[in-house]
Order: C-alpha cells, then sequence, then structure tokens
C-alpha cells in the first residue's frame, strides 16, 4: 500500500469506526458543525469554522483558496482535487449510510486489510458496495 492510500485510510477509520462523528447536521453533510465535529475535510482544514455553513464541494473551496489556502500544512497537497473528492464521498456515504462505492483513493479490499492488520472494528451499519 503506498503512503498516499495510508494516510487516506487512518483519515476515513475514525469514522467508519464511529460513524456518529461525522460531520452532519440537520440532514447535511458540514465541514464543521455546531457541536464540532467535521468532515474528512474539514478536519484537515485549517480553519473548518469559516466553512460551516458552506454547501460548495472541496473542489470549488479548493479552487477558491488553494491547498496551502485551506489545508493545515501537513496535509497540503497530499491528495490531488479529485481525491480529496473522493475522500469526501465516502464520509458522506458514512454518514448518511450510503453504500461505499472504490474509488481513485479508495479501494474496499485493500481497506478492509488494513484494518484486519491494524486490529480495528468497522461499525456494523457501514455497506460496502462489494459486498452487496
Amino acid at each position: 500500500m503506498d503512503e498516499k492510500r495510508k494516510l487516506a485510510y487512518e483519515l476515513l477509520l475514525p469514522y467508519f469506526i464511529d460513524p456518529a462523528i461525522c460531520g452532519r447536521h440537520n440532514g447535511l453533510c458540514s465541514y464543521y458543525t455546531p457541536d464540532g465535529r467535521t468532515c474528512i475535510a474539514g478536519k484537515c482544514m485549517i480553519d473548518p469554522q469559516k466553512f460551516a455553513n458552506s454547501s460548495d464541494p472541496i473542489r470549488k473551496i479548493i479552487e477558491i483558496y488553494g491547498q496551502i489556502g485551506t489545508f493545515k500544512p501537513d496535509i497540503v497537497d497530499k491528495f490531488t482535487n479529485d481525491e480529496w473528492r473522493g475522500l469526501q464521498n465516502i464520509h458522506d456515504a458514512i454518514a448518511t449510510t450510503a453504500l461505499i462505492y472504490d474509488n481513485s483513493i479508495f479501494n474496499t479490499k485493500e481497506f478492509k486489510m488494513y484494518c484486519v492488520e491494524n486490529n480495528h472494528t468497522i461499525y456494523h451499519s457501514v455497506k460496502f458496495y462489494e459486498d452487496c
């Protein structure tokens, strides 16, 4: 597994373990909720509260502010805009109990192996497309 995927899985893992921490408020996914929960992009942002009421996709925020103006220094340029979209899609699927599909940054089989190797248990309501 390459370092980029490993980082993606490390960032996603808390949401898989406990979907209640997802940045979701009033039925909508949010970069930052009133009680301090964040989505995957929100937890990597310099100032997620700035985007608390934003409905813009992460791609647009990155286009406007750039990765340097959006993300904490240790996460800048770790993922492409498309990969950020993929990470957000996985987060949103966890938050809404939708099916999780593989994408450019996420591979179900590899993620499950990562969880087994690191003794992590995925919350029972998480559903992967490959299991259907």
